[in-house]
């Protein structure tokens, strides 16, 4: 049976089947232990999501930014700095400098530094 599925629609049922236990757990910890039927906890996750305060959920971001030093060392642009990246600002280059370059598929375009 769940070999038939497509792994979008696994995804899906993996991702239902988390919110169903995050309601179940919360209600058992909070007193309302009455073990409801999975439709019911779905009809009122509206405002299960209310009371357990879930944060949004923020997906992956691709990288935009790499050290030329090192090719391996990359940041997304979220949180904090890394230490390469200070390092480098601090000796007055700039955030542009590192800026990784993509073409309309997706893919790391090299560019060689522009000569003034």
């Amino acid at each position: 049976m769940l070999n038939d599925l497509s792994v979008m629609e696994l995804e899906d049922l993996a991702d239902l089947i988390s919110d169903v236990l995050e309601i179940k757990r919360h209600r058992r910890r909070f007193g309302s232990d009455d073990d409801c039927a999975c439709d019911d906890c779905l009809d009122d996750d509206e405002e299960e999501y209310e009371i357990l305060n879930k944060p949004a959920l923020r997906g992956k971001v691709a990288p935009k930014y790499r050290n030329p030093l090192n090719t391996s060392q990359i940041w997304s642009g979220r949180g904090m700095k890394p230490r390469w990246l200070v390092e480098q600002i601090s000796q007055g280059r700039t955030l542009d400098d590192f800026l990784i370059n993509l073409d309309k598929d997706g893919r790391t375009v090299i560019s060689t530094p522009k000569k003034e």
